[in-house]
């Protein structure tokens, strides 16, 4: 089974269809955030319904801009984009999100959450927090988001093994070793490269792919500024921050 692995849309559509296009897959895994930053919300939702993910989480903007949670710890430009959303939500994307499980969702070896297994709204930044992870993850691949730069961990034994995605790049998953996976942002990457990222799993061969893909990442801008959004998240789009 091929599994297409998507994290952090944040209402970016022309990256979301462009993610679409870079490869034939059989199911969509689905790491939250649908929404925020963005101009097309309601696009972006409607997309995602209709693809009918097998497994799909709720992340912490989802949260924010349907009303399940205030945006007290976000940041101003985060706070702006996430009001803006819940203005422009209809009731039908605002009740999708609403609906949106809470990771982790699992069934071995696999799992997705949007932060942590442990915790949802946990930025796993550092190698310290993913192994601790790891010790109370049972399952033995994790796929994760909402750091939004692409990275590969992996632990086997003592060996403890941190990849950062600078380009697309394919590995096979050792069956004696376990794994954290983010596979990056489409639409609002962090690591310095304005492109989006995703990833496809083979589930029968436990192959991996993380693919870098470009996408109208001026048109996505435009619609920001036209939106009359914060100029900034437009500029962030090519910059890749």
């Amino acid at each position: 089974m091929k599994v297409l692995i998507l994290s952090d849309i944040h209402a970016n559509l022309e990256a979301l269809e462009s993610a679409l296009q870079q490869t034939d897959y059989d199911r969509i895994w689905v790491l939250g955030d649908l929404v925020g930053y963005g101009a097309c919300p309601n696009e972006v939702v409607e997309a995602v319904r209709r693809l009918e993910p097998a497994w799909i989480v709720r992340g912490n903007h989802d949260k924010v801009c349907c009303g399940l949670a205030d945006p007290d710890n976000f940041t101003d430009l985060a706070r702006e984009s996430a009001l803006w959303t819940r203005d422009q939500l209809t009731a039908e994307s605002r009740e999708y999100l609403r609906g949106l499980p809470r990771g982790p969702v699992a069934e071995d070896p696999w799992a997705i959450s949007h932060g942590s297994p442990l915790d949802e709204d946990e930025y796993l930044m550092t190698e310290a927090q993913v192994w601790m992870q790891m010790t109370f993850t049972p399952q033995r691949i994790c796929f994760f988001g909402h750091t939004h730069v692409p990275i590969l961990y992996s632990r086997s034994g003592r060996m403890r093994q941190a990849s950062y995605v600078d380009e697309s790049m394919q590995v096979r998953l050792e069956a004696d070793s376990q794994y954290f996976i983010n596979p990056g942002s489409i639409g609002q990457p962090r690591d310095g490269d304005p492109r989006g990222c995703l990833a496809v799993l083979e589930t029968e061969s436990a192959s991996l792919q993380l693919i870098k893909f470009h996408y109208p990442l001026k048109k996505a801008a435009q619609r920001i500024l036209q939106a009359d959004l914060p100029d900034l998240l437009a500029q962030r789009l090519y910059i890749g921050r």
